[in-house]
């Protein structure tokens, strides 16, 4: 069992609200059961069950150690998508190990989000990947950024990334660009169903990014993003 804590120290803890009743009321701990807690920022420890009541549940962890790597840092630049389409990328790249995930208000989204809702969303963006962090055994949590232009998001990649974006139009595939690289960040931004808009695609490109294709086939928006954080993976953390 693990849980996510926003606070985590040796010693004794007290949990209520949804921590309390994710083990209380969903896993039905009792005294003595063994839980993992985790940081979100790349700290766990274990932790024993010493009393669960009726709206707080008391633990004891021992001391916090630190997790293993996660590979090469990997920033995935995402344009919005609906609903659960975009609910979906957030969980698989965190099971996939993005450390951070930028949404892009991209020309071409379908999804257009007011100042009102961006909040919720992205709340909402991050309880996901605390949920699919805790599932996947990560004790880190990546960091779901504000909603950014692309341009604005291009123009932020660290210029010592390696930095990609997937587009179909004549992009060499992702191995042949991979094929002598050893970055040590990666920043990869995959655009909507329609694809990035001409002067997004000239903005990666003065920006320092690489155009990289997945194949033949013309793939959906969260297909592709999920399949070339799968190949980043497999290609550079052996």
């Amino acid at each position: 069992m693990r849980l996510h804590v926003k606070e985590l120290s040796a010693g004794r803890l007290e949990l209520r609200g949804e921590a309390f009743h994710y083990l209380a009321r969903v896993l039905r701990v009792r005294r003595e059961d063994r839980v993992v807690l985790f940081d979100g920022a790349g700290r766990e420890a274990d932790a024993t069950v010493d009393s669960v009541g009726e709206e707080a549940l008391v633990l004891t962890a021992g001391e916090l150690r630190a997790a293993a790597a996660g590979g090469v840092p990997l920033t995935l630049l995402i344009a919005l998508l609906k609903g659960e389409k975009m609910d979906l990328v957030v969980q698989k790249a965190t099971e996939l190990g993005v450390s951070r995930l930028v949404p892009l208000a991209s020309a071409h989204a379908v999804v257009r989000l007011g100042d009102d809702r961006r909040d919720s969303r992205r709340g909402r963006w991050q309880k996901i990947a605390s949920e699919a962090a805790r599932q996947s055994g990560r004790a880190d949590v990546p960091e779901i950024a504000e909603i950014l232009p692309p341009e604005a998001a291009f123009a932020a990649a660290p210029p010592a990334a390696l930095r990609l974006i997937f587009d179909e139009r004549d992009a060499p595939p992702l191995r042949q660009v991979l094929a002598d690289a050893r970055p040590v960040e990666v920043v990869a931004a995959v655009g909507p169903e329609g694809g990035f808009a001409p002067a997004e695609v000239d903005a990666a490109r003065a920006a320092g990014f690489l155009p990289a294709g997945l194949g033949p086939r013309v793939l959906r928006a969260e297909t592709a993003a999920i399949a070339s954080l799968a190949m980043l993976r497999f290609a550079l953390d052996r």
